[in-house]
């Protein structure tokens, strides 16, 4: 793991545990070290593609639902396209962090 998700991580539990849209959206725009979440939800999305991280079948469903904002935010490279992206998706964060929680403590 690296040390940019290390340092994200608590953020991105907060953020998967919010349930109302509009307060989600509120933490992600007015989060402090916004380029480094965005780096390191790409890089969650980078390991899951190169199959690093293992995923049960029905995980990877739940995933497929998201599969063409995945691939549009794999390949942003502007940060305030990504932003767009996932203020727009809701969702894909409480499905992505979750998954990547349960990995990382497996791993340490």
């Amino acid at each position: 793991m690296s040390k940019i998700l290390k340092n994200c991580l608590k953020q991105l539990i907060l953020i998967s545990k919010l349930k109302n849209d509009k307060v989600r959206k509120h933490v992600l725009k007015n989060i402090g070290n916004e380029e480094e979440l965005y780096k390191s939800i790409k890089e969650i999305i980078e390991n899951i593609k190169r199959d690093n991280v293992k995923l049960k079948p029905a995980k990877r469903k739940e995933l497929s639902k998201y599969k063409k904002l995945i691939k549009k935010f794999d390949k942003q490279n502007n940060k305030a396209e990504q932003k767009n992206l996932i203020h727009q998706s809701g969702g894909l964060l409480s499905t992505l962090i979750p998954l990547i929680i349960s990995i990382v403590d497996s791993i340490s």
